[in-house]
């Protein structure tokens, strides 16, 4: 038995092993409902950007965020126990909730051909329990999370289409704060669908909001096997640099993005002459909204009253990070790599603005300061409380980033060009090696810094400080015996050569 761990992707590795898993999670599902006084849980079944045979489940909990990490660890407790264990484990956990109490549970997946059988493993582990399920079927992760939260908060089971009025509505409405006329902006797009339920979903909010965006749709093709996330869709165009598969350049369109399976990253992009792109991911979103809605607290006085932080990752690149502290004169927070830890530190303040580089990320908002512009009722404060309102806060969400980030290109006329050119990115690379046991490296210090095996940190030191402006970081992945090399310098060049050295020092030491 494959020992599996709940990380931020939930549990996740080929469909053909996942059915025991799917029924266990089902139970488990159940209990984190109990244990929450009845309010709804989420269960979506996706692999997001991977290939289309895996396949994985994550638990959404009341609040539309993602698992409490406590239970993170029940999680992997109950799918890591022998089949004779998993009877007295359930009864233990029972223990400590209220039994009398209904469990409800909202459930949904992606376009994976496993996802409906492995559902049906769910289902099983779900009635042991009389859960009531609401099964919503084919959607987003982000529509997920939003289901879950306004069930919730409003006590009321939204339909698809109230998430895309939701969003769209929010948009619209923003229209009134925009200039008329635009020398730069262009209202075409090209979305990359990566031939999963982010292009078929997308249709249904373009009926919302056009003729303010027109969208075309490219790799939508659901059906035919083996073309999910293939040569397509963020973390393609992100990892590649390149324009991905569907004759995407057959229009002129001037502005491109991609989503990945589940729709929960976003990355902008245009193309170079050799099918090379130029990339707008998760750093330059991060720059694009911080800087607006630190102009937004600007123009409402409120700079002074709250507190906004940019929250990163060690792969975010370094120009980014100066450009943000230097020309926005906005602090920068750093911590562990996984949107989880993002998010949680985002809920610190009053404005937390966080973005992988991958392009998973969102904004989020504080009561205070949404009471705060409430209270000041002005056009400003109510421009503010529009752009809020068009903020899936719950977690990453491509369709409702895509419409903030068309927002701000709009209200300062820009170009995806003219937006790529606010800062220049180090040259950067990462990489992977497969090793024995990724539990045999230790990190520190938002996963930058190697304390196990002793020694490693040093050696790596010693070939970074060769370079100009360099840096690298090796961290061990969450899900899979491999290590994640990055390396960031001034030039190509040193980038490749410095991954050589680093790649050595892998081998030598794990």
């Amino acid at each position: 038995m494959e020992l599996l761990q709940y990380g931020t992707a939930g549990f996740r590795t080929k469909a053909s092993v996942l059915p025991y898993v799917f029924y266990r999670v089902g139970l488990l599902a159940s209990l984190r409902s109990k244990s929450k006084g009845g309010q709804s849980i989420g269960l979506m079944i996706t692999a997001s950007h991977n290939p289309e045979q895996d396949n994985g489940i994550k638990l959404i909990d009341p609040s539309g965020e993602m698992l409490e990490q406590s239970w993170e660890v029940v999680a992997t407790q109950l799918v890591q126990s022998n089949n004779d264990q998993v009877r007295d484990y359930v009864e233990s956990k029972l223990k400590e909730v209220d039994k009398s109490v209904p469990s409800t549970v909202m459930i949904g997946y992606d376009t994976r051909p496993s996802s409906k059988p492995l559902l049906e493993a769910a289902l099983d582990g779900l009635h042991v329990f009389g859960t009531n399920v609401i099964n919503y079927t084919l959607v987003t992760t982000p529509m997920l999370h939003f289901f879950v939260f306004n069930h919730n908060v409003n006590k009321q089971v939204y339909e698809e289409k109230e998430y895309f009025e939701h969003y769209g509505y929010a948009y619209q409405s923003y229209k009134k704060y925009l200039p008329s006329e635009y020398k730069s902006y262009s209202n075409e797009i090209a979305f990359d669908g990566a031939n999963g339920v982010g292009g078929l979903k997308i249709k249904n909010l373009q009926n919302v909001v056009k003729p303010d965006l027109n969208i075309e749709v490219f790799n939508q093709d659901v059906s035919t096997q083996g073309k999910l996330n293939f040569q397509c869709g963020a973390d393609f165009v992100k990892t590649r640099k390149t324009v991905p598969s569907g004759d995407m350049l057959r229009s002129s369109h001037s502005k491109y993005l991609s989503v990945d399976g589940d729709a929960d990253r976003i990355i902008y992009w245009y193309p170079n002459s050799d099918n090379s792109v130029n990339l707008l991911d998760g750093d330059r979103i991060a720059v694009l909204l911080a800087m607006y809605i630190n102009e937004l607290l600007v123009k409402c006085n409120l700079k002074d009253s709250v507190q906004m932080k940019v929250i990163q990752t060690a792969y975010t690149n370094g120009n980014c990070t100066k450009y943000i502290k230097d020309n926005l004169g906005i602090d920068v927070i750093f911590t562990s790599t996984g949107v989880k830890y993002l998010h949680h530190e985002a809920l610190k303040y009053d404005i937390g603005v966080y973005f992988e580089a991958n392009g998973h990320g969102t904004v989020l908002f504080s009561q205070k300061l949404k009471t705060l512009l409430a209270q000041e009722n002005t056009e400003v404060s109510k421009q503010f409380l529009n752009f809020i309102e068009m903020t899936n806060e719950t977690v990453g969400d491509s369709f409702s980033i895509m419409l903030l980030i068309e927002t701000v290109l709009q209200a300062k006329d820009l170009t995806l060009a003219q937006w790529y050119a606010l800062y220049h990115d180090l040259a950067n690379k990462l990489s992977t090696a497969t090793v024995s046991n990724r539990n045999l490296i230790k990190t520190i210090n938002a996963d930058t810094e190697i304390v196990e095996p002793v020694g490693m940190q040093d050696t790596i030191n010693k070939s970074v400080a060769k370079y100009k402006n360099a840096r690298s970081f090796v961290r061990p992945s969450g899900t899979e015996d491999i290590v994640r090399v990055y390396v960031e310098a001034e030039t190509n060049e040193d980038v490749k050569a410095l991954t050589e050295e680093v790649q050595q020092i892998v081998n030598q030491y794990l």
